[in-house]
């Protein structure tokens, strides 16, 4: 098979890319998408994918203004998505910060992006959030909520595939550069793709598999992120009703957390979810701590201290059951991610930093244009976004 592009790596960010070179196509560029489905058993599972969620937060306001934009942006688009894909993934339930300290620092945040915020005292806050222990907090009700990223990728790659996109659910294990100007990939399966040009969208796997030249990985720490999933009654969820998606921010971070609304997974039944994000990040070095990272879905020191923080912030908060889950963060030294060209073909967009699913429309019109025309097209400075890349280290060296 011979494609214009291909886009290796078939999360969120690659089923982005997908629909933005799609949806604008004037030259009928063939498309292809490569990357493999969610496994059903994580237990012998080998790839991962940090899309394996059913919520995650969405906001404006951000500590950095780019990354602010970016989401602006991707929340400008979500309901035009939904709409011509029939996949509902974003639910506008409002934004809420509790942490007195960094109270003025996010409403600064919210005027710096035009992003409306209204502080609430402990009346307001009690009448409003009564299940909630704190006495005040920074709440936004628009451009706010939360994400089913599993199902934006889905709506994506509906769009794309309607377009003329190939889908094809396999691993690259191998890129080569031939002589007559297009990349060589196998797969896994045995499968040999021609590509005039290669977008890489393969996350944390990046630096494990053979897709660079020049034996270079990107320059990217990977670390852990544990949530605890707390399984709640049909009546707590209904008392729950006007929760939005919670940042917990104390004077002592190491407390801090984010909590999710009750959201339906698909086992059928609700979970208010709760995670860490800034403490608690152990650095992974190897494709084998990724993969036993993803695979264990089990409690740890991390888990017990957010139920603590958590009961702290919920004011009565009763559960029928708790389980866990995992995730990774690929962190870049610059703080943004990278959209970049390698070589004059093939091009890399990886580095979420914690910040990638809420600004993943937006990062795939970035890569999308970047792509389609080998070079730098967007409107933001092109040098918050360069690569930096590092010497392979070989995983058994380790």
């Amino acid at each position: 098979m011979e494609f214009d592009i291909c886009i290796v790596g078939a999360g969120t960010w690659g089923s982005a890319v997908a629909y933005h070179l799609t949806s604008e196509n004037p030259n009928k560029l063939r498309v292809c998408l490569i990357g493999p489905e969610e496994p059903q058993d994580r237990s012998n599972a080998t790839i991962f994918g940090s899309y394996f969620d059913e919520g995650r937060i969405t906001k404006v306001a951000d500590q950095n203004i780019i990354w602010g934009h970016l989401a602006k942006r991707s929340l400008e688009r979500h309901r035009e998505v939904e709409q011509k894909s029939g996949i509902s993934f974003y639910e506008e339930v409002g934004y809420l910060f509790l942490g007195d300290k960094y109270v003025k620092k996010q409403a600064d945040l919210h005027a710096d992006l035009y992003a409306p915020a209204t502080k609430l005292d402990s009346q307001e806050m009690n009448e409003k959030f009564p299940f909630l222990a704190s006495s005040t907090g920074l709440y936004s009700n628009t451009n706010a909520g939360y994400i089913n990223i599993r199902k934006q990728r889905l709506a994506h790659q509906k769009l794309a595939k309607l377009k003329g996109c190939i889908i094809i659910s396999d691993v690259v294990d191998d890129i080569q550069e031939c002589s007559n100007h297009l990349h060589l990939l196998t797969t896994y399966t045995g499968m040999h793709i021609h590509s005039k040009k290669v977008l890489l969208t393969t996350g944390a796997f990046t630096g494990f598999r053979n897709l660079i030249p020049g034996n270079v990985v990107p320059d990217m720490e990977i670390t852990t992120e544990r949530v605890i999933l707390c399984e709640l009654s049909e009546d707590v969820v209904c008392r729950m009703k006007s929760m939005p998606s919670i940042l917990y921010k104390p004077d002592d971070l190491s407390n801090s957390c984010y909590i999710l609304p009750p959201i339906k997974y698909p086992d059928g039944k609700y979970y208010l979810k709760v995670g860490h994000g800034v403490w608690g990040n152990i650095p992974l070095k190897t494709n084998r701590a990724i993969i036993q990272h993803f695979r264990n879905q089990e409690a740890s020191w991390i888990t017990s201290k957010l139920y603590k923080i958590m009961k702290n912030v919920m004011a009565d908060f009763t559960m029928l059951s708790v389980k866990y889950d995992t995730c990774v963060t690929s962190k870049t030294p610059t703080g943004y991610l990278y959209c970049d060209m390698i070589t004059e073909t093939l091009g890399i967009l990886v580095g979420g930093n914690g910040y990638g699913a809420k600004s993943a429309d937006e990062i795939g019109k970035m890569g999308a244009m970047m792509i389609r025309n080998c070079g730098w097209e967007y409107d933001l400075p092109q040098r918050e976004f360069k690569i930096k890349l590092k010497p392979l280290i070989i995983e058994s060296q380790l």
